[in-house]
């Protein structure tokens, strides 16, 4: 079970940074000459941003490992608590931290959506999975 559920944080890990470096160009993208004209353009922090949030998030996540305990691992809403508590505060707080959030929400979103919505998809097959009946 442990090497299951390290392997569900690698893969959230993974496809997140994927799925948020592809957005983030998408995003940056469909800015207009105009924008860079007008501002300093210090778009690519992005990328390293977003590569943050998912690595604080993943090492956040770690409290998969609470799944070990029985009385968790039956009852649904601890187990999901597990999986999301800890990453929603990391990101709220990282969030809050980078400030602008009105004017930059797009990107925010970018960042941080990506890896919530593939850790509910492996929660969910975490969840169907043989090791959450059994260890």
């Amino acid at each position: 079970m442990g090497k299951h559920l390290t392997f569900i944080l690698f893969k959230t890990f993974l496809l997140s940074t994927i799925i948020t470096i592809v957005l983030i160009f998408l995003l940056l993208s469909s800015r207009t000459f105009e924008h860079y004209r007008r501002s300093c353009d210090m778009s690519g922090i992005f990328f390293g941003v977003g590569i943050m949030y998912t690595l604080f998030m993943t090492l956040g996540s770690t409290t998969v490992y609470l799944n070990f305990i029985t009385r968790i691992r039956e009852n649904y809403f601890y187990s999901l608590v597990t999986f999301i508590l800890l990453p929603l505060l990391i990101a709220l707080a990282m969030t809050l931290t980078f400030g602008d959030i009105i004017q930059q929400w797009k990107e925010y979103s970018a960042m941080i959506l990506p890896y919530f919505i593939v850790l509910i998809i492996y929660f969910q097959k975490f969840r169907k999975s043989k090791y959450c009946n059994k260890l």
